[in-house]
């Protein structure tokens, strides 16, 4: 199953997580930290990679989102 991100951008493979953590400017490897991941796992996410629910949850929780 796959979770998009409510907001002003509308689907993550567009780049929403790109565009989100552009916008706090944060590296991949800080946001990786910041939600207890990989810098991997979040280049994987940002390339279009399917995410669980509960990922999807950890990053929307972050940038303070709403999943949709």
């Amino acid at each position: 199953m796959f979770y998009t991100l409510r907001g002003p951008i509308v689907h993550p493979k567009l780049g929403v997580l790109l565009d989100l953590r552009a916008r706090r400017r944060l590296t991949q490897t800080q946001l990786a930290e910041a939600i207890g991941t990989s810098q991997c796992h979040v280049s994987r996410r940002e390339m279009g990679g399917a995410m669980t629910l509960r990922t999807a949850r950890r990053y929307a929780d972050f940038f303070g989102v709403e999943l949709s």
